[in-house]
């Protein structure tokens, strides 16, 4: 067993043996103990030291943290420094907290080196978009509880689908980053249902071509979008659109960037052979949906309904999440 691991199950095991222990119950009986380490605190900020051969914290991540401690004030986080006060863990905690001005909380691991650093570095993981997702969906007192719940049940659902593709299938629901870390999804249950069919038909007609994608073709969340578009527009006929897509998808112009050039490359196969008074020009129907929800975009701006957030999706983004 690790050294480090053995002392302190051997501590833990003497506070939980000794009479002159003291301890704590929460309600349901659960045992805790106070323990002899101690906690430092301090505002003198030269006295914390870089770690020969630690990484830098880049000022990106010290905004971030500095933000979030202005958004929900100062939070107990214990930085951790060897005995010679260069920081193991927490640079970016001790340089957004000096400007601040706020004290910082520290302990000391005596002993602890560059490999300890590195390690701990190693094993951290920040938060996903799915991890937030299940955090809003799973607490009852978040304001857009409900929809939270809605969007990871469609994510357990449709497992294969492209995390931002379901804000294409439920019709003016934003799913990019910052609108999911931000509690502001709304989803109603017509919403939810109408999401459905799409998805399926989409998932259906992805897995069926999946393998015969040219490596040059494009992104397949960027087809995925597009093929949900135009299932969704009223003119389409949902059997042609699917075999003018499965019969041409090794086509070498087979070729998209974006949402928009997937869905130029299904009008060209879908419209091949028809005449013209029965041609649906796709680009042109996409470029109507996007100028139409910029706007809905620009006039609701930030508004509540019914106790929850309503955002419109800024659909010039085209970012992979």
């Amino acid at each position: 067993m690790n050294k480090r691991n053995e002392e302190i199950i051997n501590n833990y095991n003497k506070l939980a043996n000794s009479p002159e222990s003291v301890y704590h119950t929460d309600v349901k009986g659960h045992i805790y103990y106070e323990t002899n380490r101690k906690i430092y605190t301090t505002m003198d900020y030269d006295l914390f030291k870089k770690l020969q051969g630690n990484r830098t914290v880049e000022q990106v991540r010290i905004i971030k943290i500095i933000h979030s401690l202005e958004k929900i004030g100062w939070m107990p986080a214990v930085v951790i420094v060897n005995e010679k006060f260069e920081v193991i863990d927490g640079q970016g905690r001790v340089e957004s907290l000096k400007a601040l001005n706020l004290p910082v909380e520290f302990v000391i691991a005596e002993g602890a080196t560059i490999e300890d650093c590195t390690e701990m570095n190693i094993n951290s993981t920040n938060w996903k978009l799915i991890d937030y997702i299940y955090r809003f969906a799973e607490d009852e007192s978040s304001i857009n509880h409900s929809s939270y719940k809605k969007l990871a049940k469609l994510m357990e659902l449709y497992p294969t689908v492209p995390s931002k593709s379901f804000g294409c299938a439920l019709r003016g629901v934003p799913f990019d980053g910052k609108t999911i870390k931000d509690n502001r999804v709304y989803i109603t249950d017509e919403m939810y249902e109408k999401a459905i069919p799409q998805l399926d038909y989409a998932v259906d007609l992805l897995d069926s071509i999946s393998t015969r994608i040219s490596t040059h073709g494009g992104t397949k969340s960027y087809l995925f979008d597009a093929i949900v578009f135009c299932y969704n527009l009223p003119t389409i006929d949902s059997q042609r659109l699917k075999k003018s897509i499965i019969e041409n998808i090794s086509a070498p112009d087979a070729v998209w960037m974006d949402t928009y050039t997937a869905v130029r490359f299904i009008q060209t196969y879908y419209n091949k052979g028809l005449s013209a008074s029965k041609k649906i020009y796709l680009d042109s129907e996409y470029q109507k949906s996007l100028d139409l929800r910029k706007s809905e975009c620009a006039k609701l701006g930030h508004q509540r309904r019914k106790g929850e957030m309503m955002i419109s999706e800024d659909l010039n983004q085209e970012e992979e999440i």
